[in-house]
């Protein structure tokens, strides 16, 4: 490729990446929106998309979000079964207007990056792989495996081991909180009761953690487990062997699962849960989604967050055009917007998460339902 010049560079074209890009189309400045994947891609998550998340692509793309809205491979999770370690059980229906989409995610995220393909002023680099950045006064310079791109301003939305976070903080890993996922697909998982629900279990053996089962389109599950990456560590888990234990020889779930089939491999993922961590900007760079660490540290989830910050990136950087300024005491602008408008709730679900650490309190909850109803609305919203 040859060399080109652009307006903005936004590396990684997930949720966070091509909610700056959609938020931008509107200006005619030149965009180009690089991911080091091939689309479509899979991602390793839960795959459900909350209210909140679908909220905000209503704010990002009507259109998008009517695609979505009508989407075939997906459901709308009706309701949210839930256990404690001491197996109390609780059922939870969702509201109609609260109710979640469960799509896997390499469905969802390839469709926002076609809607990214919609604009005129929005290029796409697939399968370009970032290798050197360089930021001077005047420009912002990438090295990749596609070739060399300059800019006026970076957004780093390349997710949990952010390279471009990196950068701006090479102390970044040690300032994170992490968190580890593993996911796999089943098919003809024996339902209990309900069908077109979420299932959180917590079991003793994944304290503070939890194993899910989410309901999903054609008789599919998306089943996994995370935990606290320290707490892993410490008891020398082995999430891969946990996570068969469990299907296979754990009283809830063994029965269950006698006759599914894994449709595919089980993968692991690494997350950077929200620690009010505020080196989100530099130079000519603003950090959004997971590599700015706004994941939920009380569910895992970060799409709805990733595509806030998207929008709220693309806010500011109009601003920078403006004022022609995008030196780091400026940019300084767009963290203070993210720390008051995000940081407050994300606080909470981050003492909410510190709550369930405790085994006793799952158990309490689910014995008394006024408590369970609102630890499950903080999970789906």
């Amino acid at each position: 490729m040859e060399e080109v010049d652009f307006d903005v560079l936004i590396v990684g074209a997930g949720p966070a990446g091509c909610s700056t890009a959609i938020s931008l189309a509107d200006t005619g400045l030149r965009i180009a929106l690089i991911d080091k994947a091939t689309f479509p891609r899979e991602k390793v998550c839960g795959d459900g998309l909350t209210i909140d998340s679908i909220n905000q692509l209503k704010k990002l793309s009507p259109r998008l979000a009517e695609n979505i809205h009508h989407f075939e491979k997906k459901i709308t999770a009706t309701g949210c079964v839930i256990t404690s370690t001491k197996g109390y059980r609780s059922f939870f229906n969702i509201p109609e207007i609260q109710r979640p989409y469960i799509i896997q995610r390499i469905y969802f995220d390839n469709e926002l990056l076609n809607e990214c393909k919609n604009y005129h002023n929005i290029r796409v680099f697939e399968n370009t792989r970032l290798s050197k950045i360089s930021i001077s006064d005047q420009q912002v310079s990438l090295e990749t495996s596609g070739g060399h791109f300059s800019g006026k301003i970076l957004v780093g939305a390349d997710g949990v081991n952010s390279l471009i976070a990196k950068f701006i903080n090479p102390d970044k890993p040690k300032e994170t909180l992490y968190g580890v996922s593993v996911r796999a697909y089943f098919s003809n998982v024996q339902d209990d009761d309900y069908q077109n629900v979420i299932e959180i279990h917590y079991l003793k053996s994944l304290i503070p953690g939890y194993f899910w089962i989410f309901h999903m389109h054609n008789n599919l599950r998306n089943v996994g487990l995370g935990i606290d990456e320290r707490m892993m560590k410490k008891n020398g888990l082995n999430l891969s062997e946990v996570f068969h234990d469990i299907i296979n020889n754990h009283p809830r779930f063994k029965d269950r699962f006698k006759n599914a089939t894994m449709q595919g491999d089980l993968k692991a993922h690494r997350i950077s849960a929200f620690n009010r961590y505020r080196h989100i900007y530099g130079n000519r760079v603003l950090l959004a989604g997971d590599a700015a660490n706004l994941l939920n540290p009380l569910s895992g989830e970060g799409v709805g967050n990733a595509l806030r910050s998207g929008r709220f990136a693309a806010e500011h950087i109009k601003k920078c055009f403006a004022a022609n300024d995008f030196s780091k005491d400026f940019n300084r602008n767009y963290y203070k917007k993210i720390k008051r408008t995000m940081f407050p709730e994300l606080t909470r679900h981050g003492l909410l998460a510190i709550l369930n650490k405790k085994e006793w309190l799952s158990n309490y909850a689910l014995k008394h339902n006024s408590l369970l109803n609102r630890f499950i609305r903080a999970l789906v919203k």
